[in-house]
């Protein structure tokens, strides 16, 4: 999940933490949630707690607020990420949220 510098702050700040604890640096230099090693070997989101729920729900970053709603970048619109199992159930929003997801999109590359 890509985090957006208020996302970051806001996390760090709350949960007292460095960010470098939650989060990485990608190719591209945009900085992402890590993810963690389950004992089965899964990765899951560093702030999924035992339950498989969210620990910072409240502070969630703001691409968590949209997903499975996201940004693809080869095709230039908000789709449903297939990764979710229930992607499908999700289409129905693309349209509701599109502008919210572009303006999100927009201030983190600058373009769209």
């Amino acid at each position: 999940m890509i985090l957006s510098p208020e996302d970051i702050k806001r996390i760090s700040d709350l949960v007292k933490k460095d960010p470098a604890q939650f989060s990485m640096k990608t190719e591209d230099g945009l900085k992402v949630l890590r993810n963690k090693e389950r004992n089965n070997g899964e990765l899951v989101c560093f702030f999924l707690n035992n339950e498989g729920l969210c620990s910072i729900y409240d502070l969630r970053p703001k691409g968590c607020t949209f997903y499975p709603l996201i940004w693809d970048m080869k095709q230039h619109k908000v789709i449903s990420d297939d990764y979710c199992p229930y992607y499908k159930m999700f289409n129905q929003f693309i349209n509701k949220f599109t502008h919210e997801v572009e303006d999100f999109v927009f201030r983190l590359y600058g373009e769209i």
